[in-house]
């Protein structure tokens, strides 16, 4: 309740115990970052917390606990490729993801699906080319620097969201905005890999890569 809260030195915290609170300033930066405007008379306020790292033991080889929570996810892709072009186009994808606590199940959702669109970006099309003399970025435009589409996306996307919560996430949840985007490059290479039979080594694999790795393996 206001009545037991008190404000000293630029911070506000209970009544008669000045190290429990916080600073002014973050009350409403947190409140902006959160809701775009001030919080309305009543509004939840958004804490902080530290995690920090435990150290390990090494007489008995115990190691210490150096990340608050692990992401364990895969992805699973079906593909066909353009034998005479090179083009991927990918039909069938399914993602599976251990979020923690899934508090707003809508939005992890749609969290991992733009992780999805931004690896296969990275892994298809997404290329920057220099001029070799000046150092210069020729394809700094988006006719040149290629970037899909809603076209370019898989027909069908699969999302299975896993909870195993973590003790130290709010509500036992962990991070997945990022997360699966690690796994969209190796499993479009390995689709590629078990279509062709070669091993595209670059990224992004464009048709001309693919379609030059064809070639070489007499198809």
């Amino acid at each position: 309740p206001p009545e037991d809260l008190d404000t000293s030195h630029g911070r506000v915290h209970p009544k008669g115990d000045p190290d429990a609170g916080i600073e002014i300033t973050d009350v409403f930066t947190a409140a902006i970052y959160e809701s775009g405007y001030f919080l309305k008379r009543g509004g939840e306020i958004i804490g902080k917390d530290t995690w920090v790292m435990e150290a390990g033991d090494p007489k008995p080889g115990k190691p210490g606990r150096v990340n608050s929570f692990y992401s364990e996810g895969a992805i699973a892709i079906q593909l066909m490729i353009n034998e005479l072009t090179g083009e991927v186009v990918i039909s069938d994808m399914i993602a599976i993801f251990d979020v923690g606590k899934a508090i707003n199940p809508k939005l992890v959702n749609e969290q991992i699906i733009g992780a999805i669109s931004m690896g296969i970006a990275g892994a298809l099309y997404e290329k920057v080319i220099y001029d070799e003399k000046s150092g210069r970025t020729i394809n700094a435009n988006y006719s040149d620097y290629k970037i899909p589409t809603i076209h370019e996306h898989p027909l069908n996307i699969e999302v299975i969201v896993l909870e195993e919560p973590v003790k130290d996430g709010p509500y036992g949840a962990k991070g997945i905005g990022e997360v699966p985007i690690v796994a969209i490059a190796p499993a479009i290479a390995n689709a590629i890999h078990d279509a062709i039979g070669n091993r595209i080594r670059t990224i992004p694999m464009t048709p001309e890569d693919i379609w030059k790795s064809m070639r070489s393996n007499g198809q």
